[in-house]
């Protein structure tokens, strides 16, 4: 059984509030302390892997296109994890 660890939201740059659990470190950092420099994106909630790490055995409930990121909107997420938290390497699923 695999423990929940909640991570919280990043913070803004800029921001005047602060999560005080985060730490002062802007890179993206596991509860172990391990920096993550790699980010898996699902292009589709879709795949018939169920891959152990993404698709619990029993599956998932398949969302409407409404619910999922747009492109602009992956782009940028994908911008602010590579200029601010570290990220160097990508990989699409």
């Amino acid at each position: 059984m695999t423990a929940k660890i909640e991570l919280g939201l990043p913070a803004l740059r800029g921001s005047t509030t602060r999560d005080p659990a985060r730490p002062d470190d802007p890179r993206l950092i596991d509860g172990f302390g391990r920096v993550a420099t790699d980010l898996r994106i699902s292009l589709t909630d879709r795949c018939n892997l169920r891959c152990t790490y993404c698709m619990p055995a029993e599956g998932l409930e398949w969302m409407d296109r409404a619910e999922q990121l747009t492109d602009d909107e992956l782009v940028r997420l994908i911008g602010i994890a590579v200029r601010d938290l570290g990220v160097h390497e990508l990989r699409f699923t």
